[in-house]
């Protein structure tokens, strides 16, 4: 509870203005967990696919983006470079030298998630439920409480993996055209290539 208050009134001020690195932390994993739940419930109480929900889910978190946001906002990815703040270009930081910050999150997150599974009841149900969700069911556990929890955990590490995914510069390629794309040759295979 009073972890909480302490995010909140950090959180808080924020709202009015833009979001800090460390407040797109703490905030994105809250909105996934709740995303994450809501998918779990729908899963369990419906008794629908998973596939199909958190495909349904994704759909309508991007409209709930566009309608908040406004259609040209809600889309456009962050990109790190010339337009990123020093936060940001922290979560691209190279730790030591040698291990990136990304990698930090995913090794932290092996280790919590790991034990977590190999030490806890929790994980225990997990993979009963996952070897045969009906079998442990008739063994007493809990089965669509375990699986709301899970479908919460996974959709709240979500965000964060994906804002570490963001912060990476791989050169991939984005709905926006690189500069002087215009200007480069046609493939030789392309009907455009001059002859």
């Amino acid at each position: 509870m009073i972890l909480c208050s302490l995010v909140l009134w950090y959180l808080l001020p924020q709202v009015g203005s833009k979001f800090g690195v460390l407040g797109v932390l703490l905030v994105a994993p809250c909105v996934g967990l709740l995303f994450g739940a809501l998918n779990g419930f729908i899963i369990v109480a419906g008794r629908l696919q998973p596939f199909i929900v958190t495909l349904a889910m994704m759909v309508t978190a991007l409209g709930i983006a566009r309608l908040t946001a406004g259609q040209n906002n809600a889309v456009l990815p962050v990109y790190t470079g010339s337009n990123a703040t020093a936060d940001f270009e922290m979560l691209r930081s190279l730790v030591f030298g040698v291990i990136p910050m990304p990698g930090l999150f995913f090794l932290g997150a092996i280790l919590i998630y790991g034990a977590v599974l190999r030490f806890t009841p929790f994980g225990r149900y997990v993979y009963a439920i996952g070897g045969n969700e009906e079998a442990a069911r008739l063994s007493g556990i809990a089965a669509g409480r375990v699986k709301i929890a899970t479908y919460a955990v996974s959709g709240g590490c979500w965000p964060a993996w994906r804002r570490c995914s963001m912060s990476r510069n791989t050169g991939k390629a984005s709905r926006m055209p690189a500069p002087g794309w215009s200007s480069m040759p046609s493939p030789p295979w392309s009907s455009a290539a001059p002859a």
